[in-house]
């Protein structure tokens, strides 16, 4: 997988570069060296996948191996005619197109990293099968969650008892996880040194995302609210001021006796402090997740006028296809042309 001759002295790239680098060195600090970078190679490579990607594709590949170990056939190298059983047999089970297409990339990644060329994956019959079962199940998405609006946004807000740990941290990453609008990976993922409070609001220093895997880093402004009720950049104010963080994650679990943890809250976290504020209200909590936040931003946003440019700047969304199933949704009335007909 990685080179070799460079450390074991076949292979010379500079003549004479001893004389550069000094004096050749022994046999076994070069064999600690290649160890220490063989270690080092082997990270970065990982690095090469997000997280989330990285534990997808390992729950990909173990349910891959264990179908084919209870149909007694090998997973690695993969033959192009169990592939295509294993993809029917998910189509078969209502799997999501998608689904499949990961669990191709996962075998077409584990197949190439193994020295298993060509993939499987890219066989003629594999591809058909695939095509056949996208025509044949559809590629559209199931039901996404459902969006969280500004105005059921109020309601739950306005139902928050404001009295322990866990209220005040729900209240500021309610507000701060809408206006931000950004996924619930990147809202947990914020330190308090990400945050620059402004005159005009608040800078928050995204270092990475799932769109931005290199770390280039962007900076997402949230503006100060119009009400004081809602106004994230008062909240989160509050919320540091009475938790007292000044460095590390600034959301965090809370355990059983209310006491913040050191620990980073979790995507589920953000799921569950909706369900909380959900469960003091009369709403029904049916498809509300952690995206809910991003969704209600977007349709909101949307229903009030604002332009799909600064919709998307920001929401930051990769797949304008994407947004846009939130626009539609807000102006859906808006111009329908079967109100222009008299019925």
């Amino acid at each position: 997988m990685f080179p070799t001759g460079l450390l074991d002295g076949s292979s010379e790239l500079v003549p004479g570069s001893a004389a550069i680098a000094g004096p050749p060195r022994g046999s076994a600090e070069l064999a600690l060296e290649r160890d220490r970078l063989v270690e080092a190679a082997r990270g970065y490579a990982e690095a090469s996948l997000a997280d989330a990607t990285r534990r997808a594709y390992r729950s990909d590949l173990e349910d891959f191996s264990l179908w084919c170990h209870q149909r007694q056939v090998a997973s690695l190298p993969a033959a192009p005619e169990t592939v295509c059983l294993y993809l029917t047999d998910l189509a078969q089970r209502g799997r999501a197109v998608s689904t499949l297409g990961r669990r191709l990339a996962a075998l077409k990644l584990a197949h190439r990293t193994g020295g298993h060329e060509p993939s499987p994956t890219e066989d003629v019959a594999v591809r058909q099968v695939m095509r056949g079962i996208r025509r044949t199940v559809g590629v559209a998405p199931r039901r996404q969650a459902a969006p969280l609006v500004i105005q059921q946004l109020r309601v739950l807000l306005a139902a928050n008892p404001d009295e322990s740990v866990q209220d005040l941290q729900d209240y500021a990453l309610l507000l701060l996880g809408f206006a931000f609008a950004g996924r619930a990976s990147d809202l947990v993922s914020l330190d308090v040194s990400d945050l620059e409070f402004t005159d005009r609001g608040l800078l928050v220093h995204l270092r990475g995302s799932k769109t931005d895997q290199e770390k280039a880093g962007e900076v997402i402004a949230v503006p100060t609210g119009q009400h004081q009720e809602t106004d994230p950049i008062l909240a989160v104010r509050r919320w540091l001021s009475l938790s007292a963080l000044t460095a590390g994650p600034v959301w965090r679990g809370v355990n059983r006796w209310g006491n913040l943890s050191s620990e980073r809250l979790s995507t589920r976290g953000v799921t569950r402090a909706i369900r909380r504020a959900v469960a003091r209200t009369k709403m029904d909590p049916e498809h509300l997740s952690s995206h809910s936040l991003r969704a209600g931003f977007a349709t909101s946003a949307a229903a009030a006028g604002a332009s799909e440019r600064s919709i998307a700047a920001q929401t930051r969304h990769r797949s304008m296809a994407t947004l846009r199933r939130y626009i539609r949704l807000a102006t859906a009335f808006d111009e329908n042309a079967v109100s222009k007909v008299g019925l």
